[in-house]
């Protein structure tokens, strides 16, 4: 049986108000959710620290550029590129001792404490072996106890006596807490 006192447009409009009030609601809990969670839990990519260890002595470093292809600056600065990382690599390949490049990428809002002593190789054995004092035939820069201010990316050098090796392991420190943050890579 139909009410005899709803009318037909006020129904509509009822649906209207009633639709307009659930839009109003969700963008106001939308506004609620930004201003009470921190920024840094809203963000889509996680924050991380990246850390490379990659042996010189085992690979050639490669720069490509297609023949042709980009300016003549380019290709010049690619070239000087190509010339500085063929010297790293003659220095390396000739150096008695095992080298190796460490680059630490920090992509978070905190700062952390590298302690180059504290970084070391697997033998194949498993024992860990520490890196020798840098000395004058030591590729240059050698990585050195430092902060790594958020944002920033350190490169350096580390040389360990001769042998063979499967990968490296270390840890940074966390500036504010001090608390250790591990890594492991397998070469």
């Amino acid at each position: 049986m139909r009410n005899p006192f709803a009318s037909p447009r006020s129904a509509g409009s009822a649906l209207s108000l009633t639709r307009c009030v659930r839009r109003f609601l969700l963008i106001v809990l939308g506004a609620c959710i930004v201003s009470v969670f921190p920024a840094s839990l809203l963000q889509a990519q996680p924050q991380n620290v990246e850390v490379q260890v990659r042996p010189l002595n085992a690979i050639a470093p490669e720069i490509v550029v297609p023949p042709g292809r980009g300016s003549s600056a380019m290709r010049r600065t690619t070239d000087d590129m190509r010339r500085a990382a063929d010297d790293r690599w003659e220095r390396a390949r000739d150096s008695e001792n095992f080298v190796v490049e460490v680059r630490i990428n920090n992509g978070t809002d905190r700062a952390y404490l590298i302690k180059a002593n504290k970084v070391s190789l697997r033998a194949e054995s498993g024992e860990r072996v520490r890196p020798l004092e840098a000395s004058e035939d030591s590729p240059t820069p050698v990585l050195t106890d430092q902060t790594i201010a958020p944002g920033a990316e350190i490169r350096g050098y580390l040389s360990f006596p001769p042998g063979s090796y499967t990968g490296a392991r270390g840890f940074l420190i966390e500036e504010k807490t001090q608390a250790n943050e591990g890594f492991s890579i397998d070469f």
